[in-house]
């Protein structure tokens, strides 16, 4: 390409159809990014109200499970105080260690009954016993494996008075627990303690926290008892419940302001409270907001220089081509793009008129060697190349022929009874192309081109033809004899087809002058009466009878008494039907329609109420009401 055709090929940016072109661009490319900048703000404006929502959700549904687990500590109280075993064991003077066995049963059963729950263990003061759902033994014991406070000092808290019946708290080691006294007829009688798995309390805890600085705590009265962080300082816990109690909303917790969330956890009194840092979670939010703009600022400078790059390329081509199209017609200077359209259109305007041309010329090529086929010897062998070219793809030729010659029914259509038979050919013949047609003394000559197997070419054609030739006759009230050719593998053989149709056509005039001897009105109709009955009687069948052809026997009869054979024969069983229903008025219309020669109820139904206008049905009633 020289440096003239090069230069042609470069943006000029001033141009009109360059201007154009980005326009459009412009146009199209910001309406995605103007509904991402609505989408981006809208998100933005509603991102906090969104985690907001999670956070009270997320806090409902940990306050609800919490409030679950300290529910089910009391309602194992409540069951371990009801225990009969354990009322029974109390009853007793002296020690029953069966009774102790079938107790500590009791307990491990409930404990695992209750996932929430470490611990179970029952102190009797008479007997300085305890069962635990790990085994039963003495409180000194129980005291070196399990506690880490001075013996004496937890004695002392076991047998403290509590107003409440069920007092929760939390133990000498921390631990929340449900203490609660069972006496029977003498004091102190035995102390249940119930103690919360301190595991699971934490790791709930610590779900409900938003960051590693977020706090979560389960404070009741003064005590703290479980928190996120594992420490429970008391002096927190008073400060918590005196911000409950008035109200605040915020508190500094370890040189940090947090801002406070509580709730009820059950109806007991614990308190669920959760310290989210101020600002902390909105971080990201605003690390968010501030991405989004960023990616929405960098998406229009990539789209807006994406839009002069695809306006420099789309515009190239084109200015190439007005290029040739201005130096075709020897114009300078720059074009207008109006003009540049025309342009365009008048050669896409050429250029369907030359294909048009092109396919009838083609067409008409076609048209002429077929009917050379035909008609001719043909001088000039044809090579596969120039059949498929044609498209001809199939391997066999059969040449059909539709005579109306000699029959009278379809007088006045002989204009179009050409394209009538090409356009049923098309319609039925579908294993088949229509390579060319032809008519000629009162005979429509079709050239058939298709299949890859010869026996299925032939049996699908023959199948289809005797469907068309029904039809025709049926639809249209074209009337004709048709003949189908053996097969032929090359094309140059499809004048003997021509010549095999003809003389099959000659040979069925012949055949048709020796039966006219044959055949009468009278004769036709004697045939018809014998076998009203018979529900087989067809035109085929009455020919076989009559010893002619059954095309023949449609022309002969329609001629002579201007109806169809069926017709005449649907009529003959209509006035039968009428004369048996007229003697016997309680014959049953079933019966009417076999012995008629109606194979079907619902057939006879239709073609008697198309002669007669009304139904059988009607017609009796119709004699009683003269009656």
């Amino acid at each position: 390409m020289n440096k003239r055709r090069l230069s042609s090929l470069r943006a000029e940016y001033s141009s009109k159809i360059f201007l154009s072109i980005l326009k459009s661009i412009l146009i199209i490319i910001p309406l995605p990014m103007i509904i991402l900048i609505v989408v981006e703000l809208f998100s933005l404006h509603t991102i906090e109200d969104t985690i907001l929502e999670f956070e009270n959700i997320l806090f409902a549904e940990m306050g609800d499970e919490l409030g679950n687990s300290y529910e089910n500590a009391y309602q194992v109280m409540y069951d371990v105080k009801k225990d009969e075993e354990l009322v029974q064991y109390l009853r007793e003077e002296d020690r029953n260690y069966y009774s102790e066995y079938q107790i500590l049963k009791t307990l491990n059963r409930t404990l695992n009954q209750n996932n929430s729950l470490e611990e179970i263990y029952i102190y009797f003061p008479r007997y300085d016993y305890i069962l635990s759902t790990q085994s039963g033994m003495s409180s000194q014991e129980y005291h070196r494996k399990n506690i880490g406070i001075d013996y004496q000092e937890w004695i002392e808290t076991l047998k403290r008075d509590r107003p409440e019946q069920i007092s929760l708290e939390t133990d000498a080691e921390g631990e929340s627990v449900l203490i609660s006294s069972l006496d029977y007829e003498r004091r102190e009688a035995a102390r249940i303690v119930v103690r919360l798995k301190r595991s699971y309390l934490e790791e709930r805890l610590e779900s409900l926290c938003f960051g590693e600085e977020g706090r979560a705590y389960i404070i009741y009265k003064d005590q703290m008892l479980a928190a996120s962080t594992g420490e429970r300082q008391r002096e927190l816990a008073g400060r918590l419940e005196q911000a409950r109690e008035s109200g605040e909303r915020t508190m500094e917790i370890e040189g940090r302001r947090y801002f406070l969330k509580m709730r009820a956890v059950s109806k007991k009194g614990p308190i669920l409270v959760c310290a989210i840092p101020e600002g902390l979670p909105y971080l990201a939010m605003k690390m968010t907001m501030y991405l989004g703009v960023g990616a929405v600022i960098l998406c229009g400078l990539v789209l807006a220089g994406a839009a002069i790059l695809a306006t420099n390329h789309n515009y190239a081509p084109i200015k190439r081509l007005f290029t040739i199209l201005k130096e075709e017609d020897g114009v300078l200077g720059e074009m207008d793009y109006g003009a540049m359209e025309t342009y365009a259109e008048n050669a896409r305007n050429q250029m369907r008129q030359l294909r048009l041309k092109l396919d009838r010329y083609e067409s008409d090529v076609k048209n002429l060697y077929m009917g050379k086929m035909l008609l001719a010897d043909p001088t000039r062998p044809v090579s596969e190349e120039e059949m498929k070219e044609w498209g001809f793809s199939g391997r066999f030729y059969v040449v059909a022929m539709y005579a109306f010659d000699g029959v009278d029914a379809g007088k006045g259509q002989e204009d179009y009874r050409k394209d009538v038979v090409v356009e049923y050919v098309k319609e039925y013949i579908k294993n088949a192309v229509c390579c060319y047609a032809m008519e000629k003394n009162n005979r429509v000559y079709c050239v058939l081109n298709g299949g890859l197997e010869e026996e299925e070419f032939c049996t699908g054609i023959r199948t289809a033809n005797e469907e068309l030739t029904a039809s025709l006759a049926e639809v249209e009230k074209l009337y004709c004899d048709s003949y189908l050719s053996r097969p032929f593998s090359q094309v140059g053989e499809i004048g003997e087809g021509y010549l095999e149709v003809n003389q099959a056509r000659k040979r069925q005039t012949i055949l048709e002058e020796e039966q006219k001897n044959n055949c009468s009105i009278e004769k036709i109709e004697e045939k018809i009466k014998e076998n009203l009955s018979d529900g087989n009687l067809s035109i085929a069948s009455l020919a076989e009878l009559l010893h002619i052809t059954p095309s023949y026997l449609s022309r002969f009869f329609k001629k002579n008494t201007e109806k169809g054979v069926l017709e005449y024969i649907h009529e003959s069983r209509i006035g039968l039907a009428k004369e048996l229903m007229q003697k016997d008025r309680e014959i049953k219309i079933k019966e009417v329609a076999e012995t008629a020669g109606f194979s079907n109820l619902a057939t006879f139904i239709r073609v008697f109420k198309k002669i007669e206008g009304i139904t059988p049905g009607q017609f009796r009633e119709s004699i009683l009401d003269k009656e």
